[in-house]
């Protein structure tokens, strides 16, 4: 969310709208994908073996998490949900979340992608869109090997890398 320094506004994510905070609530996801976000967490805690879990979403994170910030650099494990499909340089965001992770860390990924007969309607603000490949190459050039991925799930693509 960018917030508008003048009026107080805030640009909301999903809707591309601005929200004035004392007026009218900031979009949510739909319950499809607050599930889809709620399982994945479930998934970085089955296959993650420390506790030291940070969490960084492109809508509000789950009640009781601890939020991911660069500056962590003791970290088990990082649940990133729709977050590197609003990154500037994808580059340095797999960078800082690969300094952030100890070593044998896991980063989840939650995205939507694309597939031979359809891409996924682009959020405002999106500015990357990914095939399953494209992600999962990324993942190995920036030193990450593919732990986990749902078979059963198409869209979103939710995966487990563990950091080498």
């Amino acid at each position: 969310m960018t917030r508008n320094s003048q009026t107080g506004a805030s640009l909301c994510a999903f809707c591309g709208y601005e929200h004035l905070p004392a007026t009218a609530p900031v979009c949510t996801p739909s319950p499809y994908d607050r599930r889809s976000a709620d399982k994945s967490i479930l998934q970085l805690h089955r296959y993650c073996t420390g506790t030291n879990i940070g969490i960084e979403s492109a809508f509000t994170s789950p009640a009781g998490e601890k939020s991911y910030s660069p500056e962590d650099r003791d970290l088990d494990g990082i649940a990133s949900l729709y977050v590197p499909l609003f990154a500037e340089d994808l580059n340095v965001y797999f960078r800082e979340r690969y300094l952030s992770l100890k070593p044998g860390g896991m980063l989840m990924i939650l995205c939507p992608v694309k597939s031979r007969l359809k891409a996924p309607a682009p959020l405002p603000g999106q500015k990357h869109v990914f095939g399953r490949r494209s992600l999962f190459y990324l993942l190995e050039r920036h030193g990450f090997k593919l732990h986990w991925k749902d078979r059963f799930r198409r869209d979103p693509l939710c995966l487990v890398a563990k950091k080498m």
